[in-house]
């Protein structure tokens, strides 16, 4: 296998438009990558059944960074070398895991919500409806967004307050970590986050390739943090309100486009994929 570049990539508000959830602004951008044998690996929230539906989408089969680095799921007919490393199967996927059960987690939860008298409320607590109507999602698309395996995410509650930054504090001395995204906070075990997974993926490309590969991240929120740090290239594209996340990296490089026409820009300026 012959690697020269993998792009790892957030979904929402990157390659995703943040209100539609669509992928079709970057669909022409992810086709010449494709063609040009360039894998592209998403690194996001979001769960192993919605990074599937948009690879179906993208016509992609490539390894997906799930629940913010929490897991990762590699399509067994990607690379043999893979199977021969420890995991867990799901269909015609193998599962490697960075965290902590989504059961202990929501245990947790409801533990210091209660203990706090905190009014908070995740995918677990709430109906499909509501979820839609909170997250914008389509409602056929609910069921998906909630079937997670190490992780859950808070999405109805007032972040602001102070009785929620005790709630994160008394989730990090249980070992778990409560990190903001673009639009929600997802919480996860201590030590897994999107730039350990990368770490991990790339330790193993590198056994798999006969040529050096450098990394490209891109990304628009604070949680691709990780991400951004771990790559030798980082792009941050730009929120709908024209602003950045608040994040400074060395070498960092802000895109003055929002979302997918952002990501575009990276693909066909900056990276010169044209």
């Amino acid at each position: 296998m012959r690697l020269e570049y993998i792009i790892y990539t957030d979904l929402d508000g990157t390659l995703l438009d943040l209100e539609t959830y669509s992928p079709n602004t970057a669909f022409h951008a992810v086709q010449k990558l494709k063609r040009k044998e360039i894998p592209i690996i998403f690194c996001s929230s979001k769960t192993l059944e919605e990074q599937l539906h948009y690879q179906q989408l993208l016509g992609l089969n490539t390894p997906m960074i799930v629940e913010n680095g929490a897991g990762i799921a590699i399509p067994n007919s990607f690379h043999p070398y893979f199977l021969e490393i420890p995991h867990e199967r799901m269909d015609d996927m193998l599962l490697f895991s960075f965290s902590k059960c989504q059961d202990f987690i929501v245990d947790s939860i409801d533990r210091i919500r209660s203990e706090l008298n905190l009014e908070l409320s995740g995918y677990n607590d709430l109906g499909n409806t509501e979820i839609s109507e909170l997250t914008g999602l389509p409602l056929e698309s609910v069921s998906k967004t909630i079937n997670r395996m190490f992780s859950e995410t808070i999405i109805k509650g007032d972040f602001k307050s102070p009785d929620f930054k005790k709630f994160r504090l008394a989730l990090f001395e249980m070992d778990l970590q409560c990190t903001p995204g673009s639009k929600f906070f997802t919480i996860t075990g201590l030590s897994s986050n999107k730039g350990s997974a990368i770490k991990w993926l790339n330790k193993h490309f590198k056994k798999i390739t006969d040529s050096s590969f450098s990394t490209i991240g891109i990304g628009d929120s604070l949680n691709d943090l990780p991400m951004l740090a771990e790559t030798d290239k980082s792009f941050l594209v730009q929120k709908p309100n024209e602003t950045w996340a608040k994040i400074e990296l060395q070498n960092l490089v802000k895109v003055d486009k929002p979302g997918p026409y952002g990501w575009n820009k990276v693909v066909e300026l900056h990276l010169g994929f044209c």
